[in-house]
């Protein structure tokens, strides 16, 4: 999850190709349809993320509930 994540937050830093930032919209919608992803993600014991990609995780969470 972190490394996905972290895609989301070089996508937004980075001036790529398009298939290279789809990548990162394609596998966190893949990580998020996993059974207990969500549930993982608000548990309040899961691992530490940093703030940043946590910002972009809740930003795409809510873009595409």
């Amino acid at each position: 999850m972190l490394s996905t994540s972290f895609l989301l937050v070089f996508r937004g830093q980075a001036n790529l190709d398009a298939d290279l930032t789809n990548t990162a919209e394609r596998r966190i919608r893949w990580f998020f349809k996993e059974p207990g992803a969500i549930q993982w993600w608000h548990h309040e014991i899961r691992h530490s993320v940093p703030k940043i990609v946590e910002a972009e995780v809740e930003r795409w969470l809510t873009k595409n509930a």
